[in-house]
């Protein structure tokens, strides 16, 4: 007797019914809802009861085609040969898509590059020093693979961009930086240009940190004082004391104390 098998089943079945004149298997259905169960500690407080079978675990009855070895051999060589036809087909769109992808970013690269060729070369700077943002990285990526960004991703590249130039004309100023006057000299009327004021509670009352450079050069002075004080972004005259000649993070800085204002400038003063 021959044997039979369910389609992807290893364990031969005798059959009870057929379809079509084939040979079948009827059998209780089990309830895709609760596998069988009847109901579920998840739903114990709708009453546990599974609503598709009503507590009984079963949804009537099936009719399940059997298949002979042969059979089943022949349904899986065409069902491989359908996935060999679909994935050539998918790999084949794909492979036309990158091709297309290729060509429109060919056509966009010279234009792109010329267009960002600063910002493209700080760029890569950026990734080969391993100093970049993940955005940075992924717009390096982008640059290379598509030679396009959208007006916002552009707009972005930009923003870090212009945010290292400053930074490194700072560092570069920083680094020129150098004490001023002699240590106990009192300097009158010198021009300054304020870089940021930050203030703080202390056991003694409020304490301002202001800091400021010296207008027509890169020399870094400090004043902390508990009442004089000034905004960022003004440029003042002022007469004051050279009280200590410090470094910050191996930037020259002098301290100033003993500072008054002779005259808040609206424009920056000139060396």
């Amino acid at each position: 007797m021959t044997e039979l098998f369910f389609r992807h089943g290893n364990k031969p079945i005798q059959p009870n019914t057929t379809i079509g004149n084939k040979p079948a298997l009827a059998r209780t259905k089990t309830c895709g809802r609760c596998g069988g169960r009847g109901g579920s500690d998840a739903w114990k407080f709708t009453g546990w009861r599974c609503f598709d079978c009503g507590g009984s675990g079963t949804r009537g009855t099936e009719v399940v085609p059997l298949y002979t070895l042969e059979q089943i051999e022949k349904l899986n060589a065409t069902a491989q040969k359908k996935a060999d036809a679909k994935r050539a087909k998918l790999e084949a769109v794909a492979r036309a898509k990158a091709e297309a992808k290729a060509a429109a970013a060919a056509a966009l690269r010279p234009a792109f590059e010329a267009k960002h060729a600063a910002v493209l070369a700080w760029l890569t700077q950026c990734v080969v020093d391993a100093e970049c943002h993940p955005f940075l990285a992924d717009m390096w990526t982008k640059a290379r693979e598509d030679a396009c960004w959208t007006d916002r991703q552009e707009a972005a590249v930009y923003s870090f961009w212009t945010r290292a130039q400053e930074k490194a004309a700072r560092q570069a100023l920083d680094d020129a930086s150098n004490w001023v006057g002699q240590v106990g000299e009192r300097l009158r009327k010198i021009g300054v240009n304020v870089l940021g004021h930050v203030k703080f509670e202390t056991a003694f009352g409020m304490r301002h940190i202001t800091t400021m450079r010296v207008s027509g050069s890169a020399n870094l002075v400090v004043v902390k004082s508990g009442s004089w004080r000034a905004e960022r972004g003004q440029n003042l005259l002022i007469t004051c004391t050279v009280a200590k000649h410090d470094t910050y993070k191996g930037v020259c800085q002098t301290r100033l104390s003993r500072v008054i204002t002779d005259e808040i400038i609206t424009e920056e003063i000139a060396a």
